[in-house]
């Protein structure tokens, strides 16, 4: 049986073949607007890994004054990505991650010779520290990283194949802020991330964006994210003021991609709507599948995304009892570890109707209709066991939602358990 160890010394093996050996291989045409800024962290220690691939066609481009146009010529571009992606958690807080990638491309032009290339890509590399802990649902992510060119645009234009992409190495540092959505489920959140991103060869610097509502899938289930990203840019690119500059890059991107922005759009900036759908087994194994568009932009290619992503969890345990438990205990001086001394008196019970322990939060099949107020504090039971308790924070008619505050037991809190209010 190969270890958690093994697995990682594999990957990152591979990785760095697939990296080294692209140095010396043919074309790619890449764009942020697919490989965009995302939060890299995850719910828990461990490795995790997932092949993703990716599609993006393109007939038209937002110009200077954010109009939709067709390419000349009614060309049109086809990419197609394939990503492997890399994580490793060396506690629940910090990552290191990567990412292999490989892009064809192909150009279509009824006036001009068509074209298509195929290679390895922007490689990426970088880490995301949780510096606030989930509690109460809250949460800070910072997150580093670095995209590298693993191809020479020299080869590209010695054969008069596409471009193999700007060849720019971009910086990137911001950070990712997680806060519940209670008042509407529980297991509804919100992600809001932002970023400085630097690029090099003189395009300008930008900041990249992410608004996002989701839900959250702790367990096996369905989940998904519906928002908006993008990337501001901070107009510094110093073609945009230079004539013979201007004129290059509206060269080098009518002959490299059919005058797509893919290639040197000039100040580009956008604002994305993306919308994911996801599943995950049992086992730990997500399937993900995300669509995109861009709804306003200023020098960059419209069209339509699509991806589709298996993510597997190589965790220590990726759906283990445990886990919940020793997440929220980590998280708070407050938790504990004894049962609380002296008699308990109750004065209502409920029953837990739907968890999450990702966010640390429970709901329960009564509301303000029974007497049940914000501030109250319920104890909660899997049959005479003592498990956890939990304070209300949002209520409506039928339902209310609580916040875990205390852990009494190494114990998942499940759907059915029961809900007791401590009399004040």
């Amino acid at each position: 049986m190969k270890t958690q160890g093994s697995v990682l010394e594999r990957c990152i093996s591979t990785f760095l073949l697939l990296f080294v050996f692209s140095e010396f291989t043919g074309e790619a045409l890449a764009h942020p607007i697919v490989h965009y800024w995302e939060n890299r962290g995850h719910e828990q220690a461990g490795l995790f890994l997932e092949p993703r691939v990716s599609y993006l066609n393109t007939s038209s481009n937002f110009d200077f004054n954010s109009e939709k146009r067709p390419l000349l010529n009614s060309a049109s571009v086809s990419q197609y990505y394939l990503d492997l992606n890399t994580a490793y958690g060396f506690t629940d807080d910090f990552f290191v991650f990567a990412r292999a990638s490989a892009i064809s491309i192909n150009v279509t032009n009824p006036l001009q010779r068509d074209l298509s290339a195929s290679g390895f890509g922007d490689q990426l590399f970088g880490a995301n520290y949780r510096l606030l802990p989930l509690r109460s649902g809250l949460g800070l992510r910072l997150q580093f990283d670095a995209l590298i060119p693993a191809y020479k645009n020299a080869n590209a234009l010695t054969s008069g194949d596409a471009y193999l992409g700007d060849e720019s190495v971009d910086l990137t540092t911001g950070a990712f802020v997680e806060a519940p959505l209670s008042f509407i489920a529980p297991d509804m959140s919100t992600e809001v991330g932002a970023a400085y991103l630097y690029r090099s060869k003189a395009y300008s610097a930008a900041v990249p964006f992410s608004i996002f509502i989701k839900s959250n899938a702790s367990r096996a289930g369905f989940f998904y994210s519906l928002g908006v990203r993008g990337q501001i840019s901070l107009k510094t690119d110093s073609t945009a003021t230079s004539p013979f500059g201007l004129a290059q890059a509206v060269q080098e991107s009518n002959r490299a991609a059919a005058g797509s922005a893919l290639i040197d759009g000039i100040n580009a900036s956008w604002w994305v709507a993306q919308g994911n759908l996801a599943y995950r087994n049992a086992s730990g194994v997500s399937y993900i599948l995300t669509g995109a568009i861009p709804l306003m932009a200023t020098n960059t290619p419209g069209g339509l995304q699509l991806s589709l992503g298996i993510r597997f969890n190589l965790s220590r345990s990726p759906l283990a009892a445990g886990d919940a438990y020793e997440r929220n205990r980590r998280s708070s001086e407050k938790r504990k570890l004894s049962l609380p001394k002296g008699f308990a008196s109750y004065d209502r019970e409920a029953k837990v109707s739907s968890v999450n322990d990702q966010l640390y939060l429970v709901k329960i099949d009564q509301g303000s209709n029974d007497t049940i107020e914000t501030g109250q504090t319920f104890d909660i039971f899997s049959e005479s066991d003592l498990i956890a308790r939990a304070r209300v924070i949002s209520v409506k008619d039928n339902e209310a939602a609580l916040n875990v505050i205390e852990y009494y037991q190494d114990h998942w809190i499940e759907t059915g358990f029961t809900a007791r209010r401590l009399v004040q």
